[in-house]
């Protein structure tokens, strides 16, 4: 029973995880805070959005790096720690415009992946699409993730920077790796995951050195709603590259989930922090890491469970040649 508790507090955590910045979160609200105007002298404004030139290569490297640890309070032949990895490069390749809109290819072309400790029977082990598949029968996670390296999703960006259709989805199944699948299987899954890549913030695009901005999202999540506060602001902009801080908050509203006040979750700490660099000569992303921590406690049954997740995220756009 108690080894019980632990896993089911173990895939609380993780359905957590997806509010991470490039994660497939469901928003089912999005507001825009109005913006602090900066001091007068620096009113040149900044644009942060992305820009596509047909037949034009674009291609990022994004990883993630997962570690948690779930506690039972006096059980600590219970207590279980996981770590999990991954690695993917894509493409983004613009093919035509439709008036002011782009219509941009996606492709995955490399994988990597590992998992450890998470309590999935068999789940265990490390994947990487550049190995023989010829040995994937040997590979737990195979099955899984080969079959996502080449596919390709069609996405049409508006003249703003936002994803406003996503084709393709369809063609990739579920998957209980990190819910890499699964993202990639739904258009809300891709559009968060190119999320920093989009307008930054939602916002209008463009902003002066100085100016900072707040977005309000209400996230659904088994046991609840979260409601997630991020602040950005453009530091600088030398040189071509405009330097963006963000800041984040998560606040669970737990009378607003049976299952959360059922087991008793409560979010006791929750935050996330980074910095992103623009290139507004390329129009595109250049670097990103954002760095993610959530502590939660349940009381199901009577049993204290406490759980704390730390994650790692980098976006590195590549240069010709990079791998």
């Amino acid at each position: 029973m108690k080894r019980t508790v632990a896993r089911i507090m173990l895939g609380i955590g993780m359905s957590l995880l997806v509010v991470a910045p490039t994660s497939a979160a469901s928003v089912s609200m999005h507001e825009r805070v109005a913006a602090h105007q900066p001091e007068r002298g620096r009113s040149a404004k900044v644009d942060l959005r992305p820009r596509f030139k047909v037949g034009e290569d674009v291609r990022l490297r994004l990883s993630t790096q997962e570690m948690t640890k779930t506690s039972l309070a006096g059980e600590s032949g219970l207590n279980q720690d996981s770590s999990s990895s991954r690695e993917m490069v894509i493409s983004l390749r613009c093919t035509g415009k439709e008036e002011k809109n782009s219509i941009v290819e996606m492709k995955i072309e490399s994988l990597k992946a590992s998992l450890k400790g998470a309590g999935i029977d068999g789940a265990d082990g490390t994947f990487d699409s550049t190995s023989p598949a010829s040995k994937d029968a040997q590979n737990p996670l195979a099955g899984a993730l080969r079959p996502l390296v080449g596919q390709s999703f069609t996405l049409v960006f508006d003249a703003n920077g936002n994803i406003t259709s996503v084709k393709g989805t369809e063609k990739v199944g579920d998957s209980a790796m990190g819910g890499v699948a699964g993202q990639l299987g739904s258009v809300s899954g891709v559009q968060m995951l190119l999320s920093p890549i989009t307008t930054p913030g939602k916002s209008s695009g463009e902003a002066t050195v100085g100016q900072t901005w707040t977005t309000r999202d209400v996230i659904d999540s088994p046991f609840g709603r979260l409601n997630m506060t991020t602040d950005y602001k453009l530091a600088s902009h030398v040189g071509n590259v405009a330097d963006v801080p963000i800041q984040g908050k998560l606040v669970l509203d737990s009378e607003s989930g049976e299952m959360g006040q059922s087991l008793g979750v409560k979010l006791k700490k929750s935050d996330y922090s980074g910095r992103m660099k623009w290139d507004t000569d390329r129009g595109m992303i250049q670097t990103m890491e954002v760095n993610q921590s959530i502590v939660l406690e349940a009381s199901p049954g009577g049993q204290s469970v406490s759980f704390t997740q730390t994650n790692n995220t980098k976006i590195t756009r590549l240069t010709a040649g990079s791998k």
